[in-house]
């Protein structure tokens, strides 16, 4: 028996579709640091200084929580020196932290899960040790990059992984950095073999069984890796100073753009088989798979790209004296202004099309009126007549047809308009 019930406020929704509600902006904080990440729950986490002190935060349900409660060890901040910050769907955080008080000094990585802190990290050695550049997938599983100076920044950086205990994946002497990890558990990093008078720089991933080279052609440098949720590597390769954007999968390398286009000095960002980067025209650019197309419009420069599963874009654009800014964001169809010319900083885009935020020392998140979708057939719901599983649920005519779930999975294609509605199977 099939039935369709009315669309229910208390389901999470995501879809590739236009604006149809206004566009919202919503002050999260007004002592922002410019350190924060918002998940596809639209909830947030960010670094603020209280009484001198820095902490983390959770934005949600309207309201921040005050998450570490540090004090101060020297001064200038001290021990409460907080530095990178990441967030899952589940509401883990991961950020690391300063100790002023160990002898030497330590930078550890802490992980909030389930209203608890814990400290996730593993010294390398007897000198300071630095976490830095920590992510986390959706399953809560940590990659950071980690080295003590005993050896220095350039010496024997190492990639771990935090999976209920820490992992060293790298131990050797080389230069190993900018860890990524998708939610399969796959992490891919930078390296190179130094310790072998060997400098060039390669992608190594690992796939949960071990490690291997993802991406190396002899003198040149592959560095910046980004994995994707179908495994599939975007990174930039660097050849005789000219830096190029190269998809890769299977062994299969694809050119996204070359050095001659491709503007290395504001990245890019690969998500659910597309990438938006920079162009030399200082424009943004959107590769879909197969093809790119330039998606910003205004003729001053346009930087800082953030994407998310639907291809929708976010980035920061420049007031005509390249001065201030304002956060630009693309629907899959056209550009809106999010807000004006001011000193907004990077944005952040979720799944759910909406945005996170700087301008000046206030935080915003922007909702940008999107009516999100989800489409999942293993949804259990609960009717008035008994439980279901969630066939479809639309929110909005979707122009391409093509339907995705939070994790950018495809599972409906065709040319027919969706329209609001959920179909259940008892």
């Amino acid at each position: 028996m099939k039935t369709m019930l009315r669309f229910t406020a208390a389901l999470v929704l995501s879809a590739a579709i236009s604006p149809a509600l206004p566009m919202t902006n919503t002050a999260i904080t007004s002592n922002a640091t410019g350190l924060y990440a918002i998940n596809d729950n639209g909830h947030v986490a960010y670094r603020e200084v209280v009484g001198g002190d820095f902490q983390v935060f959770l934005f949600k349900d309207g309201a921040s929580t005050q998450i570490t409660n540090n004090a101060s060890i020297g001064g200038a901040g001290g021990n409460s020196f907080i530095d990178y910050l990441a967030i899952n769907n589940s509401d883990q955080i991961v950020w690391t932290q300063y100790d002023y008080s160990a002898t030497p000094l330590q930078v550890h990585l802490f992980l909030y899960s389930n209203g608890a802190i814990k400290k996730i990290d593993t010294l390398m050695g007897a000198s300071s040790n630095y976490c830095i550049t920590p992510q986390i997938n959706n399953n809560g599983a940590v990659v950071w990059r980690q080295y003590n100076t005993d050896n220095g920044i350039n010496n024997g950086s190492e990639i771990f992984l935090y999976d209920g205990a820490p992992v060293r994946l790298t131990s050797d002497a080389n230069k190993d950095e900018d860890p990524r990890i998708n939610d399969n558990g796959h992490v891919v990093w930078t390296g190179d073999r130094r310790a072998l008078d060997d400098w060039d720089t390669r992608v190594f991933l690992y796939d949960g069984g071990g490690t291997s080279v993802a991406a190396y052609s002899s003198g040149s440098s592959s560095y910046a890796p980004q994995i994707d949720q179908d495994n599939s590597i975007v990174f930039i390769r660097l050849v005789s100073g000219a830096a190029s954007l190269i998809h890769t999968k299977n062994g299969l390398e694809t050119v996204i753009d070359t050095g001659t286009g491709f503007n290395v000095n504001y990245g890019f960002v690969a998500n659910n088989g597309r990438v938006a980067y920079n162009n030399k025209n200082n424009k943004i650019i959107l590769f879909n798979g197969t093809d790119t197309q330039t998606i910003s419009t205004s003729a001053t420069p346009n930087r800082y790209p953030s994407l998310n599963t639907l291809g929708h874009v976010a980035w920061v654009e420049a007031d005509a004296g390249d001065i201030g800014g304002r956060v630009m964001f693309y629907n899959g169809v056209s550009d809106t202004p999010v807000c004006s010319y001011t000193a907004c900083s990077a944005p952040i885009i979720n799944g759910a099309d909406e945005i996170v935020w700087q301008d000046n020392s206030t935080l915003y998140i922007t909702r940008t009126g999107a009516t999100s979708v989800v489409f999942n057939s293993k949804i259990p719901v609960r009717t008035k007549t008994g439980p279901a599983k969630v066939l479809v649920m639309s929110g909005a005519h979707v122009p391409s047809g093509d339907l995705f779930d939070l994790r950018g999975r495809r599972i409906f294609s065709g040319r027919n308009p969706v329209h609001l509605g959920v179909l259940v199977r008892r």
